[in-house]
């Protein structure tokens, strides 16, 4: 993604980062990775207790893009 945003101009960078970002900030103030796909919507994977504080979608893209999530238990594997 380096390579990518080294082509960008500064304004460009902004509304990437804006729209697209790599991260998003969850209430306990962590910030987790976004997993892009081109065949899916974006994810993040986090432990179930870092969503505690979370009202309502996680979004992206000023509101139009929801996120999914994938909930990990507290010792780090996916929940069934």
């Amino acid at each position: 993604m380096a390579v990518v945003k080294s082509w960008l101009s500064a304004a460009q960078q902004e509304l990437v980062e804006k729209f697209a970002p790599e991260r998003i900030a969850l209430p306990n103030g962590k910030k987790w990775k976004i997993t892009y796909d081109p065949k899916a919507a974006p994810v993040i994977a986090a432990r179930i207790q870092e969503l505690y504080g979370v009202e309502g979608s996680l979004t992206i893209a000023a509101g139009r893009v929801p996120l999914s999530s994938r909930c990990w238990r507290p010792i780090s594997v996916p929940c069934r």
